[in-house]
């Protein structure tokens, strides 16, 4: 005995934690981690009941109603700066197909670069 508790106790911050030591034919090590994993699913399980939310994963109680989040506000994307001014570069080339072929690879920018292109028109 170390001490004025059994050698088969652990002292942590004041709390007596007492198991059992393994037999000969057993792992020091597999027994304390057996008895952290039991401990830490005893602690999750506190919480668990201490919170609303969770509490029904143990007392078979229903699940709260939980109140719905707003719907997110789509904003409509809008292009990058140098996006914008690559398309009046390649729009102040005056070649058509060359404005097709950009914003066909331009796909998601291409309606508020119409947009754009429309107000700069006026």
């Amino acid at each position: 005995m170390i001490g004025p508790w059994p050698s088969d106790a652990l002292l942590h911050g004041g709390v007596l934690f007492a198991f059992d030591l393994p037999d000969e034919g057993e792992d020091l090590a597999d027994a304390v981690e057996q008895e952290i994993m039991l401990r830490a699913a005893e602690l999750v399980r506190e919480w668990e009941l201490s919170d609303p939310r969770d509490r029904h994963r143990h007392t078979g109680e229903l699940p709260p109603v939980l109140p719905r989040a707003a719907p997110a506000v789509v904003r409509p994307r809008e292009p990058a700066p140098t996006t914008i001014a690559a398309f009046w570069y390649v729009a102040g080339l005056g070649d058509p197909d060359h404005i097709e072929r950009w914003l066909a690879a331009h796909p998601d920018d291409a309606p508020a670069l119409f947009k754009i292109w429309k107000k700069g028109r006026k």
